[in-house]
C-alpha cells in the first residue's frame, strides 16, 4: 500500500485530478472508454491547453503518462492508443481513500453513505439515495450509474451530468436550468426528444445522446458555440438484413465553430446539409449516413474544406446505390480512419495519397476484379487495418510480394 500510494504522490499536480477522477467510476464493472473520459477531464477543466494542440489530444498524452507509470490498465485500439482503461482493485481503494481525504469525490454505494458538509463531485452507485438535496446544493459533478432517476432541480452549480443507461422516458425539464452544464450525457435512456431551450446552455461542450431515440435536433441546439462533440446515433440490435445504424437529422445549419465531432448526420434531412459541413473547419471526425448519389460531388467540396479531419465514415442511401467521391483533389492530409459503405463504381485514387491511413473499412462495395482495391492500398505506408466486407466481387485478391508491411490486420 505504501508503495503504490508513493506512485499516486509521485504524479504531477495536474494528473493527481485525472487519475482521482477514476473513483467516480464503479470498481470491477465495467472499463471507462478514453474518449469518454477525455472529454469529461475537459469539462471539469484538468486538461490544460497548450499552442497548436487540441484539448483532446493533450488529453490522450494525459492517459499515455498514466498508463506508462502503470497508474492505470489499458485495452488498446488497433494503432495502439488506449481504447478503454481501469484501475486495479487494490490501487482504486487507495485512490478512493485520497478522494475522500481531499474532498475530490463522495461516493455513494452499499458500503459508503456517509457524506461531509460540502460535497463537489458525487457518483451515486446505489439506489438507496432517493432525493438530491440539502448538503448537495455543492455538487458540480453527478454520476448517476444504472440507478432510479432523481431530481437535480436546486443542483444550480452542476457543470457534468452523466445518466448513462436512467430509467428515463422523458427529457428531465429541470435539466434546462442548469445553465453552467458543460457536458451532459443522456446515453442508452429512452427519451425520444430534447427542447429547443436545451439551446440556452450556452456553456455546453459534450452533448451524448447516443442509443436514445432522439432522431432530430432543435434549431438552438446547433447553434451552441461551445460544442465540442454531439453524439446522436444509435444501433438496432434487432436488424440484421442491412446496416443497423441511425443518425439525426437536422433542418438548419450548424453553427457551432469548435464542432470536433457531429455523429451521425443524416445527409437526406435538409437539401444544404452537405453545403453546411464545408464551415465547420474544426472537425476531427464526421460521420454521413444516407447519402444520396447525386450528393457525392458535393461532399467531395466540403471534405476538401476539413483539413483537420481525422476519421470519415460515410454510407449511402441505400445498399446499392454508389457513394460518388471521386471529385476530391485534396483529401484531408492528416486522415487516419475511413469507412465507406455504398457501391464505388472504382476505388478513389486519392486514397493512395492518405500517407497517415491507419484503418479502412469498405462494405458493399461491388468493385470487379478490373478495379482491385489492392491496387491502390498495398503502397499505404501506415495502414494497420483493412476490412473488406461485401467489397469485391471476384474470386481473388492479389497482393504484391512485400507490401502492406505495416498491417496487422486483414478482415474479408
Amino acid at each position: 500500500m505504501r508503495v503504490l500510494s508513493l506512485s499516486y504522490n509521485d504524479l504531477p499536480y495536474h494528473l493527481k485530478y485525472c487519475f482521482l477522477y477514476l473513483t467516480i467510476f464503479p470498481e470491477d464493472t465495467y472499463p471507462v472508454r478514453c474518449r469518454v473520459l477525455i472529454r469529461l477531464w475537459i469539462a471539469e477543466g484538468f486538461i490544460r491547453a497548450q499552442t497548436g494542440k487540441e484539448l483532446e489530444e493533450i488529453g490522450e498524452e494525459y492517459l499515455e503518462e498514466l498508463s506508462n507509470r502503470n497508474l492505470i490498465q489499458s485495452e488498446l485500439d488497433f494503432d495502439g492508443k488506449p481504447k478503454t482503461c481501469r484501475v486495479h482493485n487494490l490501487m482504486h481503494k487507495i485512490i478512493l481513500s485520497k478522494s475522500r481525504e481531499e474532498n475530490f469525490c463522495n461516493v455513494f454505494s452499499e458500503s459508503q453513505r456517509n457524506f461531509g458538509d460540502k460535497n463537489r463531485r458525487l457518483s451515486v452507485q446505489s439506489s438507496g439515495l432517493n432525493k438530491l438535496d440539502g448538503n448537495f446544493k455543492s455538487v458540480c459533478t453527478l454520476f448517476m450509474f444504472r440507478v432510479p432517476y432523481s431530481s437535480i432541480r436546486d443542483l444550480k452549480l452542476l457543470r457534468v451530468l452523466h445518466l448513462e443507461g436512467a430509467s428515463l422516458e422523458e427529457f428531465p425539464k429541470e435539466i434546462v436550468g442548469l445553465l453552467l452544464l458543460k457536458y451532459l450525457c443522456l446515453r442508452k435512456t429512452n427519451i425520444k426528444s430534447v427542447p429547443k431551450s436545451l439551446g440556452n446552455l450556452r456553456y455546453l461542450e459534450t452533448l451524448d445522446l447516443k442509443q436514445t431515440r432522439v432522431a432530430k435536433l432543435p434549431k438552438k441546439v446547433l447553434e451552441l458555440k461551445k460544442l465540442r462533440h454531439l453524439l446522436v446515433y444509435s444501433y438496432d440490435r434487432h436488424y440484421t438484413t442491412s446496416d443497423c445504424v441511425t443518425g439525426f437529422e437536422i433542418s438548419a445549419e450548424i453553427q457551432t465553430p469548435s464542432l470536433q465531432k457531429p455523429s451521425l448526420i443524416k445527409a437526406n434531412s435538409h437539401h444544404g446539409v452537405i453545403h453546411w459541413l464545408r464551415n465547420l473547419t474544426q472537425l476531427r471526425k464526421l460521420g454521413i449516413i444516407d447519402l444520396p448519389t447525386e450528393d457525392g460531388s458535393n461532399l467531395c467540396q466540403s471534405i476538401e474544406k476539413l483539413e483537420n479531419l481525422r476519421s470519415l465514415n460515410v454510407t449511402s442511401l441505400k445498399k446499392d446505390e454508389v457513394v460518388d467521391l471521386q471529385a476530391i483533389t485534396n483529401p484531408p492530409q492528416f486522415l487516419q480512419r475511413l469507412y465507406l459503405k455504398g457501391q464505388l463504381e472504382k476505388l478513389p485514387n486519392w486514397i493512395s495519397r492518405l500517407c497517415d491511413l491507419k484503418r479502412i473499412r469498405l462494405k458493399w462495395s461491388k468493385l470487379t476484379h478490373y478495379n482491385n482495391p489492392i491496387d491502390i492500398l498495398q503502397d499505404l505506408p501506415n495502414l494497420l487495418e483493412l476490412q473488406l466486407v461485401d467489397s469485391c466481387t471476384g474470386n481473388q485478391l492479389d497482393f504484391s510480394k512485400k507490401q502492406i508491411s505495416k498491417s496487422e490486420d486483414l478482415g474479408t
